[in-house]
């Protein structure tokens, strides 16, 4: 497994879970060791996820944790729709304009 992949996996677990995961459930739950775990969950408090936790306790995730929604102008949105109809198009014009098109 990738280590995106694991990490994304141990944020939908913990999003779907109500009480405390502890490293052994996860690991059972992903078919991986538990150090491999603490290492995903460190990796992940270390990019700003909520998670907080305890040795013994388990890991919980913070109420309401979503990942930010991708926002793009109409410009920016068509210059995608444009670009993934035709991957093999080569369109430098909308290429440019799409950087800066995100909105923060």
């Amino acid at each position: 497994m990738r280590r995106a992949d694991r990490l994304f996996q141990i944020i939908q677990i913990l999003r779907r879970s109500s009480r405390p995961v502890t490293a052994a459930a996860l690991g059972a739950e992903l078919e991986m060791s538990k150090r491999t775990v603490y290492r995903g969950v460190a990796d992940l408090i270390g990019q700003r996820v909520p998670i907080a936790g305890e040795a013994g306790f388990g890991c919980v995730l913070a109420d309401r944790y979503d990942t930010p929604p991708l926002m793009l102008t109409w410009q920016c949105a068509h210059a995608v729709i444009l670009l993934v109809g035709r991957p093999r198009l080569m369109l430098l014009d909308i290429g440019r304009q799409m950087f800066g098109c995100s909105r923060q």
